[in-house]
């Protein structure tokens, strides 16, 4: 199930199927914030629960020294922040793979410039 998930959701990225296109640029990088924002909503709410969300994790024995909330907070703050950070990656690599492609509308347009004698 895991596998069929990121194969379904990387494949508007990286799909090297002629039958199945990934997306142009723009829609890369509109899909790659798009998908940020699930996980974000998530990591927010963990983040600012004030409670531990997973009660048998409250049982559970103490690797680091600190409590069950700090842990919580911390797991949130790696989803939200590095997470984050991935999805800005991409857009930022896709962003410039777009520019140096040198899609602009006015680089075929020629423009007679005379100055004016009024």
């Amino acid at each position: 199930m895991f596998m069929t998930g990121a194969v379904l959701m990387w494949w508007p990225l990286l799909s090297q199927l002629p039958d199945f296109p990934r997306l142009a640029y723009p829609g890369q990088m509109l899909y790659s914030f798009l998908m940020s924002i699930p996980m974000s909503i998530i990591a927010i709410y963990i983040a600012m629960a004030d409670h531990v969300l997973y009660p048998a994790y409250s049982a559970a024995p103490r690797v680091l020294p600190l409590t069950p909330l700090e842990d919580q907070l911390l797991g949130a703050l790696i989803m939200w922040i590095p997470g984050g950070i991935i999805f800005m990656i991409i857009m930022t690599v896709v962003f410039f793979k777009w520019n140096a492609r040198g899609e602009d509308s006015t680089a075929g347009a020629q423009v007679d410039w005379k100055p004016s004698t009024a």
